[in-house]
C-alpha cells in the first residue's frame, strides 16, 4: 500500500516546479524579446481604444515586420513613421503612388474617420499576427529597468539556490 506523501516531498515538488518556472519564464521572454526579432517578429503594446473590440488598451501585439508592398486591404498593421509614435489600424485602401511610395489608408475599428499615409521604404510597417489581452502592461513592465532587474535577480537567485542544493546533496550523500 502506498502511503501518504510526506510534507517534505510535497515541498520538494513545489520547489522544483517553482524553479522550473523561474527558468522557463525568463527563457521564453528572452526568446520573444531577442530571438524572435532575428526573424522579423517583435512584441508591441497596444495603447488607446481606436481598435476596440479587436484589441483593447494594454493588449500585447505580436507583429512581423514586412515590406510595404506586401500590405493588403483588411490587414491590421502597425505603422511607425520615422521619428514618430506607432499606430495600429486596419488597412482600408492600398495603392502604389510612385516607385517605392504607397498610399495606405487606415481606420481604427472604433473610429469614424480614416487616416491617409504616404509611406516610403524608410517607414517601419508590421503585420499584427496575434494579441494577448492585457499583455502590453506586463510587456511594458518587463521592458522597464525595474522589470529587467527583477528578471536578472530571479535568475541569479535561482542559480544560487541550485548551487546550494547541489552542495548540500553532495555533503549529505
Amino acid at each position: 500500500m502506498i502511503g501518504k506523501p510526506s510534507t517534505r516531498n510535497i515541498r520538494r515538488q513545489v520547489l522544483r516546479w517553482v524553479l522550473l518556472g523561474l527558468v522557463m519564464i525568463p527563457t521564453l521572454l528572452v526568446w520573444v524579446a531577442v530571438g524572435s526579432s532575428f526573424f522579423g517578429y517583435r512584441v508591441a503594446a497596444a495603447w488607446g481604444t481606436s481598435m476596440e473590440p479587436a484589441f483593447r488598451n494594454g493588449d500585447a501585439l505580436w507583429v512581423k515586420q514586412l515590406d510595404i508592398a506586401e500590405v493588403k486591404v483588411g490587414d491590421i498593421v502597425t505603422i511607425v513613421p520615422p521619428g514618430d509614435e506607432s499606430i495600429t489600424h486596419r488597412v482600408v485602401k492600398f495603392e502604389p503612388l510612385s516607385k517605392g511610395t504607397y498610399l495606405v489608408v487606415t481606420k481604427g475599428d472604433a473610429n469614424r474617420f480614416t487616416e491617409d499615409w504616404e509611406i516610403s521604404a524608410d517607414w517601419t510597417v508590421a503585420l499584427v499576427l496575434a494579441h494577448v489581452p492585457f499583455g502590453g502592461y506586463v510587456w511594458e513592465f518587463l521592458d522597464s529597468i525595474f522589470g529587467k532587474v527583477l528578471i536578472i535577480g530571479a535568475v541569479v537567485t535561482l542559480i544560487v539556490i541550485l548551487i546550494r542544493r547541489r552542495r548540500m546533496t553532495r555533503r549529505s550523500g
